[in-house]
């Protein structure tokens, strides 16, 4: 709308019409019409006053006419009273117009100049409504994206976002039938509060990492095996939640530098999925994180491993 505004004024001054007469301008032609037509209706009366025949006297009745010259004169006289009807209208419709008649046809042309008024005024208006409503409907759609970019931005600020820390070493234990374990953090690294329910690794020896063995059941019972901590525990703004989930027994071991690890010379690579499960309390959605470790013998522990085909978030 603005823009059509620039737009008619950029014409306006091109034409070099003020801005205020270029408002004028319905009105101006309105009494434009207004005084030709009484102009009009003023050159009527004077032409009609100079050039419309005066009624003169009757004349004397005729004498009546021979018997035998009857049918000549009927005939002569239903041409001649033709002709003078046919004149007479014309002379009727053009001079013998009174006043109240003249008025009437004043009148009437007014009527029609303010009917014709009244449409383009209503054209004129019906044409801004639409652009009204067209401006309208840009801000609409405007406020309505502000409101879903803002909804989508608070979605993903305001929330919790628990996920594991500090993933290192496995915790060598020496007693026979105690494992070894894995010790780590889950921190909620998000705005809001949320609820941790359950973490879960699973331990899988591969020789080639794939999601279909991943998360494979059919492996056998040395290569795979699961430790489940099931809590409740509301967890703030940069909370943490200790963690130690045990190695199963069947994936050997071996100690060094007083930590336990794979053999180095293993075939297969030891991975660690872990699944986070926490409730989003803001939102009150159930939301499960998941992430995959390696062992790496150089750092001697787990590090982050696989990109984000293995690191994701459900709903």
């Amino acid at each position: 709308m603005t823009a059509n505004r620039g737009h008619i004024g950029a014409r306006l001054r091109e034409q070099h019409v003020p801005p205020k007469l270029a408002g004028l301008l319905p009105l101006l032609v309105l009494i434009a019409l207004f005084v030709v037509g009484l102009e009009l209706g003023v050159a009527y009366v004077v032409a009609a006053d100079r050039w419309c025949p005066i009624a003169l006297p009757t004349a004397p009745p005729a004498p009546p006419a021979p018997p035998a010259e009857v049918p000549i004169r009927l005939i002569s006289l239903q041409a001649a009273d033709q002709t003078g009807n046919a004149q007479r209208w014309i002379v009727k419709f053009f001079c013998e117009a009174k006043a109240s008649d003249l008025a009437l046809v004043f009148l009437a042309y007014c009527l029609v100049i303010g009917a014709g008024w009244l449409a383009w005024a209503t054209l004129k208006l019906w044409n801004a409504g639409e652009q009204q409503i067209a401006v309208a409907n840009v801000f609409a759609e405007a406020s309505q994206r502000s409101a879903d970019t803002t909804e989508r931005s608070l979605t993903r600020l305001e929330r919790p976002y628990v996920l594991p820390s500090a993933v290192g070493g496995i915790n060598f234990s020496e007693a026979p039938d105690v494992r070894h374990t894995v010790g780590f953090a889950v921190i909620n690294y998000g705005r809001a509060p949320a609820i941790l329910r359950a973490v879960q690794g699973k331990f899988r020896m591969l020789a080639a990492l794939s999601k279909d063995a991943l998360t494979a059941n059919d492996l056998p019972p040395e290569q795979t095996d699961a430790s489940d901590q099931r809590v409740s525990r509301t967890l703030a703004p940069s909370d943490r939640h200790t963690v130690e989930l045990g190695v199963p027994f069947k994936v050997y071991l071996e100690k060094h530098a007083g930590f336990a690890r794979p053999p180095v010379d293993a075939p297969e690579k030891l991975y660690l999925s872990l699944t986070i499960e926490y409730l989003d309390v803001v939102h009150g959605i159930e939301r499960t994180g998941v992430t995959l470790w390696i062992y790496d013998h150089a750092r001697y522990g787990f590090v982050s491993h696989g990109g984000a085909d293995y690191n994701y978030e459900r709903p």
